[in-house]
Order: C-alpha cells, then structure tokens, then sequence
C-alpha cells in the first residue's frame, strides 16, 4: 500500500534503450531531464550506473522503495485497486529514438 501511495499520480513516460555513445547517452538523459522538468528517475540498482552520475538527476530505485516498507507490508499484491483511472487518462508515454541518416531515401534511374 505505501509503495501505491508513491506511485500514484504519476505518468509513467517509458525511455529507449541507452545508446552505447556515452556523449550521446549523456545528450539524452540531460534532454529528458529538462524536457520533463527534473522527473522522479525510477530504475533498478543494476542500472543506476548507466545514468553516468550525472548531477541534479533524481533517481529513485525500486529497490530503495522495498527497503522502506514497514515490516509488516509485503510485496504481493492487495486487493486495494488504488486510484481508479477514467477513460480518457493517459496510461503511458512511450519515448521513442529519433534516426538520422537511416538509408530510407529512395534512389531513382
């Protein structure tokens, strides 16, 4: 239940896969980092590296999050449904890769 009370209200924006150019990497999260406004950075442990320590990031980790559960609450799931969505909210916002130079021009004879 407290790890719904931290979620909820949030619209979850899903990121692609890091590039393995750590300019480019570094480019990116600086740019989602102003564009969303110094979003909550949810990610795991294993992962917190790939964010390159990069300063004013707010990142939050699942694993922090089940850490400070009383020890009286479980990870399993409860039948408390939480905030209850209508039909017109959005779910989720999928950030996609913009490609240059991808070779789709078409050659003509």
């Amino acid at each position: 239940m407290a790890l719904v009370s931290v979620i909820g209200g949030y619209l979850p924006a899903m990121s692609p896969v890091f590039v393995s150019d750590l300019g480019q990497r570094r480019k990116h999260v600086l740019h989602l980092n102003s564009l969303f406004k110094v979003p909550h950075i949810l990610t795991s442990d294993r992962l917190v590296h790939e964010f390159l320590n990069i300063d004013g990031l707010h990142i939050i980790t699942v694993e922090s999050l089940v850490n400070k559960l009383p020890n009286d609450v479980s990870c399993v799931p409860t039948p408390n449904l939480g905030h209850q969505k209508e039909p017109g909210d959005a779910a989720i916002l999928m950030l996609t890769l913009k490609r240059k130079g991808s070779g789709s021009k078409e050659q003509s004879d």
